[in-house]
């Protein structure tokens, strides 16, 4: 069958082919949903004035600011009127891609040119409402860039970009395999608290996770199968307690096994060409509330502030445009009936500006419109502009979201203006010099930048939207946004893509306290940097491999800041600090603040790397001392400094550039100690499972004859190495399973009456490099074997012999074994 299907798929690509030379078939994305809610237009009190360009650039836009989305997304142009176009007109007029696009790019809108505002001197109204009383809505819809979030099914994409030249397109596909079960195509499952994974995976629709169980969801992993839609793939992250909402993944497990923590909300979505030809529906069951609504393509569902626990999942694919699998009502349980949470900012500010407002803005991810209509970033600029509270409380809001974020890091007005109405936001920057259109290729967006957009068909001199830009890549622009589908989003955007006009550039502050690199003398010197000491503040600059920070005083470093003093090439200097409570921070570079110094936090640890073609030039090294242990040896181009896990506070760093390939300053042997925690339970004949035992800890029994029948083995206290354990049984009856299992997975059986016999253990990646696993079991009738260690079998085979415990501990790596290794392994014939 598999063949044929190829076979046919083949056959397809040669018609597609035949069809694109004769002009007869346009090949692209599918239209996304159009989302009709996406954001409403800024609006700005007359309290606020600007400068006479600005209003200049506002009545240059007044007469197309009349030309407005209507409810469905859609827009005409000046020559036509929103009742006479039609999806064959669109279709005769725009390729796939740019009606994908616009119809999905609506957005609220409240708001009139400010000039219209001053002379008339109203402050609540303007055409823009008007307009949406004629369509018959209480807001007039404006385009925004919400289908963006499906914008990796883009032809121009880099998934499409990879696939092969037999590629067909997915109408054709959809079209041939119209008769196949997409149930097929995706699996899922669900770890559940003290259970583990869930049995089988769920196919499509099906229940992973039980219902009514009293027991938390806390991992969750999804997989597509690749055998109609190559590139294609599903994002999905979970809301954790404590945690909040961790990264996407794709394929990995997204949650936090063994921490006892629950799963409470989820959000997932397609990737690839599959999302312009299906919309992922899913819904799940919480505790109390039972089964919620269907969301779909990326919405959130659960519930969020309720401390209420996942405990199953269901998840669908539908065809795009079709009928949702039930209700889609209420998909997200929020408290107070409804209304939002509060969102506060958690962040504490390290004087890095750009960074500071970043981090900000991530905590307000997930916030949305309270059941008013109001948000709390239009009451805060209603204050801080002494203008009426309410009405600012209930106007589009994208940028007095961004402007509370500059707010709230302590940016100076001189360099963030705030504002509510997006085209004089623009205007600021335009006319100090801080502004870049789109297809500018003189300027390469960067994160802390401001994104403007415009809506579908719109002037370009016209903006509708803002946001903070987040990450920048070759072909994408990602984004953190207010006021989508009245919501604070993360989005992710082709460079390209039509509806951004262009950004404009802060003026953040780069480096700050005594400690400033401009104070200096760097002559000759390649590279500098300064430490945060407890008490004293910035030391004074230090450069190439002279010491910065305290020795023998001990006081805490809790900041760092490294910078290029002379760079040969292009290229930066980037670095991050591990710290005590919050763990790894974000990366910044070029003189950036890394650390906490208004907070009595000790630095634990550090990671420096260089970039560009300083990376090919040249290798950095850096040493750290740490208390207690003194000066560590080298680590170098990102590797970890410092100590983990072991409360150890560095006081003081050295960092120098060598040639690419030239001898290290010193020892290199052990620049990191990390304390980590291998922990492991086993099932027990007639016991069940054991609890979590670690370190050399014993699990399983002696001396009462019950067979040991299966094993979970994880690393506890991840950390920056590449950690992983992998493991594998031999198993009565099957003999040494096929895989090798790992992080936490079963190996062995669980109720079938099976006796584990021996046993294999080994650490991955870089913590092979770092530790030596050493493990011995009790077996029966020989009783405590010798240690084994790094994969080397440990039990017996052939004898019929039963294991009936364990102990595994770590040792780094070349050091003594913890006993004897005689007698680890005993095997017939």
């Amino acid at each position: 069958m598999k063949r044929l299907k190829r076979r046919a798929a083949s056959w397809l690509a040669m018609v597609l082919v035949m069809s694109l030379i004769g002009g007869n078939l346009v090949v692209g994305a599918a239209p996304s949903e159009t989302s009709s809610d996406a954001f409403r237009e800024e609006t700005e009190n007359s309290v606020e004035t600007e400068a006479e360009s600005t209003k200049s650039g506002a009545e240059a836009g007044a007469s197309e600011e009349e030309k407005r989305p209507d409810e469905e997304g859609d827009v005409t142009e000046e020559s036509q009127t929103v009742e006479d176009t039609t999806e064959e007109k669109e279709t005769e007029e725009k390729t796939t891609e740019e009606k994908t696009t616009e119809e999905s790019f609506t957005e609220d809108t409240k708001e009139e040119s400010m000039e219209e505002t001053e002379e008339s001197g109203e402050t609540d109204e303007s055409e823009g409402e008007s307009s949406g009383e004629e369509t018959g809505s209480e807001d007039t819809k404006e385009t925004d860039p919400e289908s963006s979030k499906e914008r990796e099914t883009e032809s121009s994409g880099e998934e499409t970009e990879s696939e092969s030249s037999e590629e067909v397109s997915e109408e054709l596909i959809g079209q041939y395999f119209a008769e196949e079960n997409p149930a097929e195509w995706l699996f899922y499952n669900t770890y559940i608290q003290g259970e583990g994974w869930q049995g089988a995976d769920a196919k499509a629709g099906a229940t992973s996770g039980r219902e009514n169980s009293g027991k938390n969801i806390e991992a969750l992993r999804i997989g597509l199968k690749q055998d109609l839609y190559p590139a294609s793939g599903i994002r999905y992250r979970v809301h954790m307690q404590t945690y909040g909402w961790l990264d996407y993944t794709s394929g990995d497990s997204s949650g936090n096994i063994g921490s006892g923590k629950r799963t409470e909300a989820v959000q997932m979505t397609l990737s690839g060409s599959i999302a312009s030809v299906y919309d992922i529906y899913y819904r799940t069951y919480v505790q109390d509330y039972g089964w919620l609504g269907w969301a779909k393509n990326g919405d959130q569902a659960g519930s969020m502030s309720c401390s209420k626990r996942l405990e199953a999942i269901q998840i669908v694919l539908v065809k795009k445009g079709g009928a949702a699998p039930g209700s889609t009502e209420r998909p997200l349980v929020i408290p107070q009936g409804g209304a939002t949470p509060s969102y506060p900012n958690t962040h504490v500010n390290t004087g890095n500006n750009k960074e500071d407002i970043l981090a900000i803005a991530k905590t307000q991810v997930g916030y949305q419109i309270d059941s008013e209509g109001k948000t709390k970033y239009g009451s805060w600029y209603g204050n801080y502009i002494n203008g009426d509270e309410s009405f600012y409380a209930s106007a589009a809001w994208c940028a007095m979201f961004v402007s509370w974020c500059a707010d709230q890091a302590g940016i100076s007005t001189d360099n963030f203006r705030f504002h509510s109405y997006t085209p004089t936001m623009r205007s600021w920057y335009l006319n100090r010099g801080r502004w870049f259109e789109r297809d500018d290729t003189s300027y390469t967006p960067q994160r802390g930048d401001l994104i403007f957009f415009k809506y579908a068909g719109g002037n370009d001199n016209i903006v509708n939207h803002v946001g903070l830009v987040t990450g920048v890549s070759k072909d994408y622009v990602e984004t953190i946004e207010g006021n989508t589908s009245d919501s604070v989003k993360e989005r992710r955007y082709a460079r390209s893509d039509s509806h951004i006009i262009g950004y404009a550039v802060p003026g953040y502050n780069k480096i700050g306290g005594s400690g400033n690199f401009g104070d200096s003398d760097a002559t000759g010197k390649l590279i500098g940097y300064t430490a945060y000491v407890e008490g004293k503040g910035w030391d004074s600059i230090r450069y190439d491999e002279e010491q910065s920070g305290s020795v023998g005083s001990s006081k805490r470093m809790q900041a760092l800041k490294v910078q290029l003093t002379n760079p040969v090439a292009s290229g930066s200097v980037t670095y991050r600090v591990h710290m005590q409570t919050y763990g790894w921070q974000d990366w910044v570079k070029d003189g950036a603040v890394a650390g906490i110094t208004n907070e009595l936090k000790r630095m634990e640890a550090v990671q420096i790397k260089l970039t560009g073609e300083m990376a090919n030039r040249y290798d950095i090294y850096y040493r750290t001392h740490v208390q207690t242990y003194g000066w560590l040896d080298w680590a170098k181009n990102g590797e970890s400094a410092g100590s983990e896990g072991c409360s150890k506070r560095v006081e003081a760093i050295q960092i120098v550039l060598v040639p690419k390939g030239g001898k290290a300053p010193g020892s290199t042997q052990t620049p990191y100690r990390v304390k980590l925690n291998i922990a492991y339970t086993s099932h027990v004949q007639t016991y069940g499972w054991q609890d979590w035992v670690y370190n050399g800890g014993t699990s399983g029994t002696s001396g009462k004859s019950k067979r040991l029948e299966g094993i979970k083995i994880r690393l506890d206290n991840p950390t920056s190495l590449s950690a992983g354990v992998e493991y594998q049984t031999h198993v009565q009856t099957y003999g040494w399973e096929n895989t090798w299992k790992k992080n936490g997975e079963l190996s062995g059986t669980s109720g079938k009456s099976k006796r584990l016999e021996a046993i294999r253990i080994r650490l991955t990646g870089e913590m092979a490099s770092k530790y030596d696993v050493y493990y011995r079991v009790h077996a029966q009738t020989y009783g405590w074997l010798g240690w084994a260690k790094n994969g080397e079998e440990a039990g017996t085979e052939g004898y019929s012999k039963r294991l009936e415990a364990i102990e595994i501990v770590l040792v780094l790596k070349g050091q003594a074994a913890p006993g004897s290794t005689a007698n680890r392994y005993i095997k017939r014939g």
